[in-house]
């Protein structure tokens, strides 16, 4: 599986920067939704790495 780290995008939303749909890029974000944007940054990161293991485990 690729990773948003993997082509320099997003680590919160995904996207390419500039095209990014996160509150905490788009620079207008409530303390709500950076609270909210950084869990799910944190996530998804935990996802990548539990993938990660999984396929160690699967080779």
């Amino acid at each position: 599986m690729t990773i948003a780290s993997d082509y320099n995008l997003c680590p919160i939303c995904g996207h390419t920067p500039g095209f990014c749909r996160s509150a905490r890029c788009a620079g207008s974000a409530s303390p709500e939704e950076l609270r909210k944007s950084e869990r799910r940054a944190q996530l998804k990161q935990l996802r990548a790495s539990i993938e990660r293991e999984l396929e160690q485990l699967d080779d």
